[in-house]
């Protein structure tokens, strides 16, 4: 597709296409957005998505995508929002994107990703918002979020993370986290102390909580009038006693809790 001046919106959707080639949409100056959901997409090749000046956003959902190469997306100076749910992505990188200083919204939900490394989006400042939802995420570095200083919504929730040592202080807006459905049996309060005034929905219901740690969120989140969700719905609280000095919520190996 290409050589086509007038504002247009593409859809590619419920095909069989298995490629998208290096300039595949060349000289689309008003191209919008783009749709290339429901097909049987896995390799996209790089600078696939080039030079599109007007571009807004990407759907590329539902295909089966396991990676991507370095600079996929390339010199996209309005694109704001791509979609990369329900594919078979295993890695994130940063490198799939140069040139795109307006991207504002990353959704990689229903993906296989299982860790996400340190300073990971370092050069996409821009976002606002980002989502994870549903992979195999067991470790976050400590740095992983460093840079963002414009993010609102982090969504993390149904993964597979055991502890959640991440540094937040770079997050000086953010409005809504979700560390729901993971394996989270303790949080500490001074991991959060950075969002504290920030933070309006805190989502950590499907977590087996040491029933201390529920104690503090609970009276952390009312100080700060944080929305917090700790149980599920219409269910009894949940939480856990370690065997051992169950009255203090600190960071506890999993044989404290095996039976």
């Amino acid at each position: 597709v290409s050589n086509i001046e007038v504002q247009i919106n593409l859809k590619i959707v419920h095909n069989q296409i298995e490629m998208v080639k290096k300039n595949a949409f060349a000289n689309l100056p008003r191209l919008e957005n783009m749709y290339v959901e429901y097909n049987h997409l896995e390799t996209i090749e790089p600078y696939a998505f080039e030079n599109l000046p007007s571009l807004v956003s990407i759907y590329l959902q539902h295909n089966n995508i396991k990676m991507l190469p370095m600079n996929t997306f390339v010199n996209l100076p309005n694109l704001k929002v791509v979609y990369l749910s329900d594919n078979n992505i295993e890695k994130f990188n940063q490198n799939w994107f140069a040139f795109t200083p307006q991207l504002k919204r990353l959704i990689i939900n229903n993906n296989r990703v299982t860790f996400i490394n340190m300073a990971a989006f370092q050069f996409l400042e821009s976002l606002k918002s980002i989502a994870f939802n549903n992979n195999k995420i067991q470790h976050l570095h400590p740095l992983a979020f460093s840079g963002l200083t414009n993010l609102l919504e982090l969504d993390l929730g149904h993964n597979k993370l055991l502890t959640f040592e991440t540094k937040l202080t770079s997050f000086r807006i953010l409005g809504r986290l979700g560390l729901n459905h993971n394996r989270l049996t303790y949080i500490s309060m001074s991991a959060l102390k950075d969002v504290q005034y920030s933070l309006s929905v805190f989502y950590m219901q499907s977590n087996p909580l040491q029933c201390s740690c529920v104690e503090e969120l609970y009276f952390w989140a009312r100080r700060f009038n944080i929305d917090l969700f700790f149980k599920c719905q219409n269910r009894e609280l949940y939480c856990v006693f370690p065997f051992f000095d169950d009255a203090q919520c600190v960071k506890r190996s999993q044989s404290e809790f095996d039976c």
